[in-house]
């Protein structure tokens, strides 16, 4: 029996990306990126289950909270600059991650989240093996769009 192929598509890890419209000194590109680039990772439940006696009640949120991990390498100038960045403010502003998929091939399209804000710094392996500055920042992703309508 034949099995039905399609083309799978591909990954492109150059051209991952993190852009801030307010604070473009802060941009992230693969070059400054780790090979563990960037984590993209929701954090709340698209839709809330209401339990009632007999079964549950869907309730779609508006928006879900999202966690994104820069993984910089630290040896360069971008992660002085962000460290200067979370020694000032932690507020970021609005972002775009630009996903591992070029647009033009029809996959998963890039990102846009409010209000995010540095959340934390991981651990600094300073034994000069490990060139990983990573920073996780939060921020709203807005969701269920035919909820405002």
């Amino acid at each position: 029996m034949a099995v039905p192929q399609i083309p799978l598509g591909n990954l492109n890890r150059l051209v991952a990306s993190a852009s801030f419209s307010l604070l473009p000194a802060l941009n992230v590109t693969p070059p400054y990126l780790t090979k563990r680039a960037i984590r993209f990772t929701p954090d709340m439940d698209m839709t809330t289950f209401i339990n009632v006696l007999t079964g549950m009640v869907p309730s779609p949120e508006p928006y879900v909270g999202v966690t994104v991990t820069l993984n910089l390498n630290r040896a360069l100038p971008l992660a002085n600059i962000w460290q200067q960045q979370y020694l000032s403010t932690t507020l970021l502003g609005p972002c775009t991650i630009r996903p591992d998929v070029a647009p033009s091939q029809g996959g998963v399209q890039p990102f846009e989240l409010d209000n995010t804000g540095i959340v934390r710094l991981g651990d600094l392996g300073m034994d000069g093996e490990d060139p990983l500055m990573m920073i996780s920042i939060r921020g709203t992703m807005y969701i269920n769009a035919s909820l405002w309508q």
